[in-house]
This record gives C-alpha cells, sequence and structure tokens, in this order.
C-alpha cells in the first residue's frame, strides 16, 4: 500500500511539472522558412517611428512614435499573439516573415510591414 501511494505521488509531481513546463514555453519564434520573429522591426509606413522588438523569452516592446508598450507573447504556426501590459486580451494576429520583412495584420486587417534592423 505504501509503495502505491508513492508511486502515485511521484506520478503527480511528474504531471504538475510537465505541465508548468508546457505554461512556461512561448511556442515557436519561427516562421515558415525558419525565418524567426526575435530581434527589432521597424515599420515601413511611418518611417521607423513605430518599432518592435521580440525578445528569444516570449517579451517584447513596441515603441509607438515614443510611447513604450511593453508585451509578452506567444506564436502558434502564423498566428502572433499580443498581451499588452495591463490589458486583459491579447491583439490577435496572423504574420508572415520574408527574410527581413515582416508583415502583420493590424486590426483592420491591413497589412504592416516591418523591416528587420
Amino acid at each position: 500500500m505504501k509503495k502505491a501511494s508513492i508511486l502515485t505521488i511521484v506520478l503527480v509531481l511528474a504531471i504538475v511539472c510537465s505541465l508548468l513546463a508546457a505554461c512556461a514555453t512561448t511556442g515557436d519564434d519561427t516562421a515558415a522558412g525558419g525565418d524567426t520573429i526575435v530581434g527589432d522591426w521597424a515599420s515601413e509606413s511611418f518611417s521607423g517611428a513605430y518599432v518592435y522588438t521580440f525578445n528569444e523569452d516570449g517579451t517584447g516592446n513596441y515603441d509607438a512614435a515614443g510611447t513604450d508598450m511593453p508585451f509578452t507573447y506567444t506564436i502558434d504556426d502564423s498566428n502572433l499573439s499580443i498581451l499588452y501590459d495591463g490589458d486583459t486580451l491579447p491583439f490577435e494576429t496572423v504574420y508572415t516573415i520574408d527574410g527581413t520583412t515582416l508583415t502583420i495584420k493590424d486590426s483592420l486587417d491591413n497589412d504592416v510591414i516591418y523591416h528587420k534592423q
């Protein structure tokens, strides 16, 4: 009976650890073709006044013409989810990377082009 209890505890701990590890991951930060989103991306439309910074750890910052907007992000295939600090719902969009060009759909479904710096 004692062995069964110890085994049960060990199995429960293993499950909990695996769930915690899964929650801590940010997903794959690469787009189709192996290009990574990690780095600084300046907007083509606004002469570089708007810059996304994506860090490897799933955090980042959006510099909106001098206004810093920290965020966390996750990626699932071509879907990008950005949760800005203080918001309760993420901005969810589709993105593509082609070499040094990042294209993100804005909230009006328009393409916004960024170039890697």
